[in-house]
């Protein structure tokens, strides 16, 4: 149900669109520039006067939506200049300087995408600018034949605020785990019949990679004690451990305890995890699933980043040897080695050589700014 939401008149160079990621967002906004988050998702937001509704009704006239002529109309009244946002498959947000030449949109990537209707990059005819995670996200959208108005390629903003902001978390973890799995429960998708392959998969290979690594853990999906973290562990709790109580690693309440436990990982596997992505990025040891034929049939929408991957680091067949044979050779490989033979590969899909995406949005506001203003 949607929810009425005041906002008020005040002048605002830059809003932030979508409260349930602008908690990164924020990283991006220099010192001393006036923002307003808005949360558009069931609610409808107005500025009480009548210069807000005679520009709304405009705005809807032309368009005939109402949550992007509510955002056009509030930011005609703040006079806003740059709408920013960690939502990149938005239709929506795409269309705004559609209607308002004068708004700069920086849209930030938020998750591995790919051309299939599951990711919504379908749905937008013009992408604004965008701050993607790699290479690999600027030749999709030449494959797509997506226009854009500008794409840098920049890695992963979450994970740049995590290692510059707070790195030193992981102290808090005495071990290092040897081998960690990365969930990517979804109840959804575990209780659909299409997905069968996946679930008779995980049933097979998971207590297999318990029993080569006695440390052998699970970093959960959800966080610890609500409703959706009970049913990802009793969903792994139907599968035949040997040491169900101490194998999961929870993610707790803050929001980056799932980079603490996988930087304090040696080997990280993974179908086809964006988490996975991101540290293979920085050099992380990760080994892939995601190329058994069984699983290909399941997760065709995820598979684009699979054709770069060197092919020691993905399984291709459902022969456990091969499992054991990659993983005793990732073991072995020395960290110098494994970044040589990875490095092209991994700045394909995660390039943050310029720097961190937050700090490189900083830049790019302050000279929108700039240039504006004169």
């Amino acid at each position: 149900m949607f929810k009425f939401n005041f906002i008020n008149s005040k002048k605002e160079k830059i809003v932030i669109l979508d409260t349930l990621t602008s908690k990164y967002v924020e990283y991006c906004i220099p010192k001393n520039i006036n923002y307003y988050n808005i949360g558009y998702r069931e609610k409808i937001n107005i500025i009480l006067n009548l210069k807000f509704f005679l520009i709304f009704f405009y705005y809807f006239f032309k368009t005939k939506k109402i949550t992007l002529s509510l955002i056009l109309s509030i930011c005609r009244i703040k006079s806003t200049e740059i709408i920013l946002t960690n939502v990149d498959n938005s239709e929506m947000i795409a269309k705004l300087n559609n209607y308002n030449v004068n708004l700069n949109v920086i849209m930030i990537q938020n998750g591995m995408r790919s051309h299939y209707d599951r990711h919504g990059w379908t749905n937008i005819k013009k992408f604004p600018i965008l701050y993607g995670f790699g290479k690999y996200e600027e030749e999709l959208l030449r494959f797509m034949k997506k226009p854009i108005n500008e794409y840098i390629s920049a890695g992963s903003l979450k994970f740049g605020v995590y290692k510059e902001k707070f790195i030193s978390e992981k102290n808090r973890y005495e071990h290092k785990n040897n081998i960690s799995y990365i969930s990517q429960y979804r109840e959804g998708m575990e209780n659909d019949k299409k997905y069968q392959l996946w679930y008779d998969h995980k049933i097979k290979i998971l207590p297999y990679l318990e029993k080569l690594d006695p440390n052998f853990k699970i970093i959960l999906n959800f966080k610890r004690n609500t409703s959706s973290e009970k049913k990802e562990t009793s969903f792994y709790k139907k599968i035949e451990f040997a040491n169900k109580k101490e194998i999961f690693l929870d993610k707790e309440q803050d929001d980056f305890s799932s980079y603490i436990h996988c930087d304090n990982s040696k080997i990280l596997i993974s179908y086809f995890s964006t988490l996975a992505i991101e540290f293979y990025g920085i050099g992380s040891k990760v080994l892939f699933l995601a190329g058994i034929p069984e699983i290909k049939t399941v997760s065709n929408d995820f598979m684009g980043f699979l054709k770069v991957l060197p092919e020691f680091l993905k399984i291709t067949s459902n022969d456990l040897e091969e499992v054991h044979d990659k993983l005793n050779y990732l073991k072995s490989l020395p960290q110098s080695e494994y970044l040589d033979l990875t490095i092209s590969s991994r700045t394909f899909l995660m390039n943050s050589e310029k720097g961190f995406v937050h700090e490189l949005v900083k830049k790019k506001i302050l000279k929108i700014l700039d240039n504006q203003n004169r």
